[in-house]
């Protein structure tokens, strides 16, 4: 019985040309490809848990450094009433109408999200990079944010 074997060299070569044909046609998928792409990224994030926590230095750090940053409320409007950081979007992740809202956003934006204490900011963080979004940062809790001393409004 007589067993065929081939050369190790001849079965890099082809695999290499295989895979440089896989990379030709992914660049030819185009920017369709590129937002698929970054969808797929972004909810792989999410389920992965790939989204900052960052505490509440690394947050006034990060909001120093990108003033354009988007910054959302999670809490109730009760909750906001009681105190906010100034200019944070007020979308309580709790209502029928988060996707809606986040639905109007930019995805390619900055976001920092935030809570009473860290749970809700992480949960709408997730459902935000399922959605697409892929710049998201969770900041957790409120009262952290303003010990730092982010500016907040009563």
């Amino acid at each position: 019985m007589s067993v065929a074997r081939t050369h190790p060299l001849r079965v890099t070569a082809v695999a290499m040309a295989l895979g440089a044909l896989g990379l030709a046609g992914c660049e030819a998928a185009g920017a369709t490809g590129d937002a698929e792409d970054a969808a797929d990224r972004a909810a792989t994030a999410a389920a992965e848990g790939d989204i900052p926590v960052l505490d509440a230095d690394a947050t006034r750090e990060l909001l120093e450094a990108q003033p354009d940053a988007v910054v959302i409320d999670v809490r109730t409007p009760e909750e906001v009433a009681a105190g906010a950081l100034d200019g944070a979007l007020a979308i309580d992740v709790q209502r029928d109408d988060f996707e809606d809202r986040i639905d109007e956003l930019d995805r390619d934006a900055t976001y920092v999200l935030y809570c009473r204490t860290g749970n809700r900011s992480a949960q709408a963080a997730q459902r935000m990079a399922e959605r697409g979004f892929t710049d998201l940062h969770d900041a957790g809790a409120y009262e952290d944010l303003a010990a730092v001393g982010l500016p907040t409004t009563p």
